[in-house]
């Protein structure tokens, strides 16, 4: 049994892709939270707030690229 294909349904692939700079943006803003959380925990949690600085450093990292592949 076969099921009638709906024709003129969006596709996934058929959406308009996402610009880079949005990419870039959003990346930056997930950074500047994580950095914000290193700055409220580093004096009761130096752990986590090392590891929160390593995900920023990333994340800052990332966007870098992000921006810099064609």
């Amino acid at each position: 049994m076969t099921h009638p294909v709906r024709v003129g349904a969006p596709r996934v692939w058929d959406a308009d892709p996402v610009s880079k700079e949005v990419v870039a943006v959003l990346l930056l803003a997930l950074a500047g939270f994580l950095i914000g959380g290193v700055y409220s925990l580093w004096k009761t949690a130096k752990l986590v707030a090392g590891l929160l600085g390593i995900a920023a450093v990333l994340a800052v990292g990332g966007a870098v690229v992000w921006l810099s592949s064609s």
